[in-house]
């Protein structure tokens, strides 16, 4: 797993390699969780199209 760190301005700060198991499987579950909950972009474009 690659943590990117960025500062304000996006600009890349760093790359933190993540090898420890236990630190993997949260960062894992925290993805699977977002994939879980994530629906495609052009039903959240007409989404908010129909709020505006």
């Amino acid at each position: 797993m690659a943590l990117l760190h960025f500062d304000d301005e996006d600009k890349l700060l760093g790359i933190e390699l993540i090898t420890e198991p236990a630190e993997l499987v949260r960062y894992c579950v925290a993805r699977d969780a977002a994939m879980h909950h994530a629906v495609r972009y052009d039903r959240f474009a007409a989404q908010v199209a129909a709020v505006e």
